[in-house]
């Protein structure tokens, strides 16, 4: 059921996000904005005696539980930000992927308040990725990567 439902709402992400890069209009009405993304990816492993994790925080993946796995890869996420000023923003973004104890609850991977005092200088309170990689923005977004796993 779990993954029916991870189905239907990889579609309905991808049909938003399509009615929403579909407008002509060049300057938006409202202040907010609606972005959705997903990956959908099957890992294949022939280790019997372990498995193949994207990361530690994953229950299961392709190898010892089975050989062709949807769970390493697939996410599926959605952002709304809001522009209050041309200084002030707010962003708010979920994230639903496997999680330890194998399900694919939601979860808040950004949620902050951006002040922008000079267009080089800006300050950011609340949840924020670490940037790493320098590609946090795009880190779960699978498409937008040219390799496979950073």
């Amino acid at each position: 059921m779990t993954k029916k439902l991870f189905g239907i709402a990889c579609v309905a992400c991808f049909c938003c996000n399509a009615a929403h890069s579909q407008t002509s209009d060049p300057a938006p009405t409202s202040i907010f904005s609606f972005d959705g993304f997903g990956t959908v990816g099957v890992a294949h492993s022939s280790e019997s005696k372990a498995d193949f994790l994207a990361n530690d925080l994953q229950g299961t993946g392709a190898g010892r539980g089975r050989a062709w796995s949807p769970d390493v890869d697939s996410r599926i996420g959605g952002q709304l930000t809001a522009r209050f000023t041309p200084q002030l923003s707010g962003v708010l973004q979920i994230v639903s992927e496997q999680r330890y104890d194998t399900s694919y609850t939601p979860r808040v991977e950004w949620g902050n308040i951006k002040y922008a005092f000079t267009p080089d200088l800006s300050v950011r309170v609340g949840r924020i990725v670490t940037s790493v990689f320098l590609e946090s923005d795009s880190r779960k977004v699978g498409y937008a990567q040219p390799w496979v796993r950073p």
